[in-house]
């Protein structure tokens, strides 16, 4: 059986050129959250950011619930 997904906008219900956007907000202090945006939305909403913006400084971020932590055992050794 095969499974079909579509990604809706978040803002308008555009179902084409959606892309995820990963909101950081006071990192470290609140969650990231992300949004689906279409391009129209996203030029609308942030596209004069985009200029005016730099290389982000964080390469992770991804919020600390999605990281699993290993514990070994020696049974795993």
């Amino acid at each position: 059986m095969a499974t079909h997904q579509i990604i809706v906008c978040d803002l308008c219900g555009e179902t084409d050129n959606v892309d995820t956007v990963t909101i950081v907000w006071n990192y470290g202090k609140s969650k990231p959250y992300e949004l689906d945006l279409c391009q129209r939305c996203y030029k609308n909403r942030l596209g004069d950011l985009a200029e005016k913006g730099r290389r982000a400084q964080r390469n992770n971020t991804r919020p600390q619930a999605r990281i699993k932590k290993t514990e070994i055992t020696e049974d795993m050794l």
